[in-house]
Parts: structure tokens; sequence; C-alpha cells
């Protein structure tokens, strides 16, 4: 995941999205966490993964939690990073607007 993240943030690199875009199957647990960390990084870069994020990841972290994640541990944290990822997004193209 860093190697992607270091790829998109030396210059646009479709494999870099397209790294990430594979690891957001993952199980939610350390190397979801670690993707989802990566992703936020890339910021505005992030935007062909939100539609993902948003069908594919956030059902798997859903939870009671604060009304939103399904433990403290990897979903919280996961979702965090995620939700920051949106908010990046959607800075960097202020007429898309993502749900909570």
């Amino acid at each position: 995941m860093l190697a992607a993240e270091i790829l998109l943030k030396r210059g646009a690199s479709p494999e870099g999205v397209d790294m990430l875009n594979e690891a957001l199957s993952m199980d939610p647990g350390p190397m979801l966490l670690q993707t989802a960390i990566s992703i936020r990084h890339i910021g505005a870069q992030a935007e062909p993964l939100v539609r993902k994020i948003e069908t594919e990841v956030y059902p798997k972290i859903a939870g009671d939690i604060w009304g939103k994640y399904k433990s403290w541990m990897y979903p919280m944290f996961i979702g965090m990073a995620l939700d920051q990822t949106l908010d990046n997004c959607a800075e960097a193209s202020p007429e898309t607007k993502y749900t909570d």
C-alpha cells in the first residue's frame, strides 16, 4: 500500500490507484487499515475509489459504534481514514456530495 501511495505522490499513476482499489476488497483488519491510511494520504487522487468505498467498504465496517462502525478496533479506524478521504475528494470537487 505504501508503494502505491508513493507512486501517486510522485505523479499520477494509474497503477497506484489500481493497487489501492484491489486492496479495498480485503477483510477489515491491519491491511485494510493501511490501505485506508494510504488512500487518505493521496487526497483527491482517491476520487476513482469513492464509489467502492461507499458501496463495498462501508457496509463491511458498519455497526453500532457511534451509529457507524462495527467495533472500536479496525473498523472504526478504517472508517475514520476513509471518512477523511471522502472529505478530501468533496473539497476537490465541491459539486459532488458524498454520503456520511
